[in-house]
Formats: structure tokens, C-alpha cells, sequence
């Protein structure tokens, strides 16, 4: 099994779909029955037929494209945190289903734009305020400007510089990603993330430099990679509670979190590396090293995470004899 998931370390030819659709399915139909057990009796109260529409097994052709969906986030948000309307959350659900295979459109497609030669959308950020939390640690997002075909077109150009300069990495945010929520930045610094229980979508800045927005959509792609695999397990030892440097946040995190850094910004350098960016490499590589040093041998690295990590380790060091060789 470490083997096959490999192909969720970093770009490459070799994307295992059937494993993806396994993973997503066994992970949606058990979050599902979860949520039946608990709130089924209040569905068949107040839901015509609801319970029986969204009970598994589901048999869902093209399962990753249809369940790699937010609907499945808020039945499993539900279940953690208690929010949100049992009935409101298993109709979205019941809808995502209905459009099996569709690449059905997360939170829906009012206000939305799409990107122009891609399968991604722009959303408002009204359209996920009532289930995502936006969080703002450096104070950076000035304002969440509403999609338009101008605005799309940035994103578009950033996507087309990968497709000409990186194709590995214009497939690999194409297969996760499936709606973008724009914000501004202003001057201060570019801004994105991602939500565990929102697959698929993704807050990302505005940007006048298309390599600029590509590193992002790169680096938000990559945790959602990241999100597909800890539907299998854990990426390190939950009991080790000790905490690491990570120069991704500028402070001490624990070694998960500094795993998800690495597996971010190892591929971002590698996206660089591709792109021959002037300035950014240097710090890429001081980066990626700091992020890797507590990972490699660390005995808290579960299979898991090594199957997330040591391609992507392996081809870093490869990388940096090949440039002492130059």
C-alpha cells in the first residue's frame, strides 16, 4: 500500500485514480453512516425520504470527482463539532450524489465565475461564509473582492504558465482543486489556505504575477493531498507532543504540522526549480531544508507519512548533488 500512495508525495505520471476513489468512498460512506446513526431518526421525521436517499453504500461511478466535495466535509464537520442542520447538511449531501461523476459544483454556483480552460471556479466568499471559518493570523486579507471575468483571468494566466512551463503541476491542482474563494492582499504579502472540511476549495490572493498565484494553487493543492491521506491514518505518532521550528509560520509546531509544511514547500520548490524563478529558490531551498531536517529518521514518521514524505525527500537530494556537481 506505501507504494501506491506515493503518487500523493508530489507531481507525477503515475496518479493512482482507482486508489483515490477508494479512499474518498470508504471515508464518505463511514462519516455517512456515522451521521445516520446519530441523526437518521430526525431525518425521517423531517425529510421526505432523505435518509433513505443518502444511506450506503452509494456505488458512485467517478467517486473521487463526485465525493471530493464539501458536502461530504459538513457531514464529518457535523459529526465533530455538532454545527450545522442535520437535514440542511444531508441534502447537501444528497445533491453531490445526484450529480454523481459531474464534478458537481461545491456550495453551489450563485455569484460564482468560471476559469477560463480549466474545471475550476471563483466563488464569493458570501457562498462559504456560513460553513468555513476564514482565519487571518498575520492580518494580511484586506478585502474579499466578488468574482468577476476579469479577475478570473489572473488565475487562468497562472494555470496556463504551469500547463506551458510545469504540466505535472497544472495536473496536479487540477485533480484536487475545484473552486477558489479570491481575497486581497493589498501590498503586504500573498495569502492562501485550505480547509480540511472543505475539499476541493480554496482561499487564494489576487496577484498581478502569474508564477506568484501558481505557487499558491501548487501549495494548497499539495494539502489537499495531504487531506486524502489522513483519511487512511495518521501521519506521525500521536504521542509524541514535541514540537519543531517551522520558518512556514515562524514559530514552534508540532511534527504533523511541520510535515504538512514540508510536503507543501518541497513541491513548491520543485515547481520553482521549473520555473527558474530569480530570488525565490534560495529561500526555498533554506526553507525546505529547516522543514525536513526533524523528518528524516524521526521514528514518529508513521508509513504514512513516509510514503507523503521520502519521494519527495529523495528527489530534493538528488536535486541539491546534481547542483554541488554543476
Amino acid at each position: 500500500m506505501s507504494d501506491r500512495l506515493r503518487c500523493l508525495a508530489m507531481p507525477g505520471p503515475d496518479f493512482d485514480t482507482a486508489l483515490a476513489d477508494a479512499v474518498v468512498a470508504t471515508h464518505a460512506e463511514g462519516v455517512t453512516a456515522a451521521f445516520l446513526l446519530r441523526h437518521g431518526a430526525e431525518l425521517t421525521a423531517r425529510g421526505d425520504g432523505l435518509a433513505r436517499a443518502v444511506s450506503p453504500p452509494w456505488h458512485v461511478d467517478n467517486a473521487f470527482d463526485t465525493l471530493w466535495n464539501p458536502a461530504v466535509g459538513a457531514v464529518e464537520r457535523l459529526l465533530e463539532t455538532g454545527e450545522g442542520d442535520p437535514v440542511a447538511v444531508a441534502e447537501g449531501l444528497a445533491r453531490c450524489l445526484r450529480r454523481a461523476g459531474g464534478s458537481p459544483e461545491p456550495f453551489g454556483t450563485d455569484g460564482s465565475v468560471p476559469v477560463n480552460g480549466t474545471s475550476l471556479r471563483l466563488l464569493p466568499e458570501r457562498a462559504v461564509r456560513a460553513q468555513l471559518a476564514i482565519e487571518d493570523d498575520f492580518h494580511s486579507i484586506v478585502t474579499f473582492p466578488e468574482p468577476t471575468k476579469e479577475l478570473a483571468q489572473g488565475y487562468a494566466d497562472a494555470m496556463d504558465l504551469l500547463r506551458e512551463r510545469a504540466p505535472r503541476c497544472a495536473r496536479w491542482v487540477l485533480r484536487v482543486l475545484r473552486a477558489l474563494v479570491p481575497c486581497d492582499s493589498g501590498t503586504s504579502r500573498t495569502r492562501s489556505s485550505s480547509w480540511r472540511e472543505a475539499p476541493g476549495t480554496v482561499l487564494v490572493s489576487v496577484s498581478p504575477d502569474p508564477a506568484e498565484v501558481a505557487e499558491m494553487l501548487v501549495h494548497e493543492a499539495c494539502h489537499q493531498y495531504f487531506y486524502l491521506a489522513r483519511r487512511l491514518g495518521q501521519v506521525v505518532d500521536p504521542a509524541d507532543t514535541r514540537e519543531y521550528h517551522s520558518p512556514a509560520v515562524g514559530r514552534a509546531r508540532p511534527l504533523d504540522k511541520v510535515l504538512l509544511a514540508f510536503h507543501a514547500f518541497g513541491n513548491v520548490r520543485l515547481l520553482h526549480e521549473e520555473l527558474g524563478t530569480p530570488g525565490v529558490l534560495d529561500r526555498m531551498r533554506r526553507d525546505t531544508e529547516a522543514l525536513a531536517a526533524p523528518l528524516r529518521g524521526n521514528p514518529s514518521v508513521t508509513p504514512l507519512g513516509r510514503a507523503l514524505t521520502d519521494p519527495l525527500l529523495e528527489r530534493l537530494e538528488r536535486l541539491e548533488r546534481l547542483e554541488r556537481l554543476s
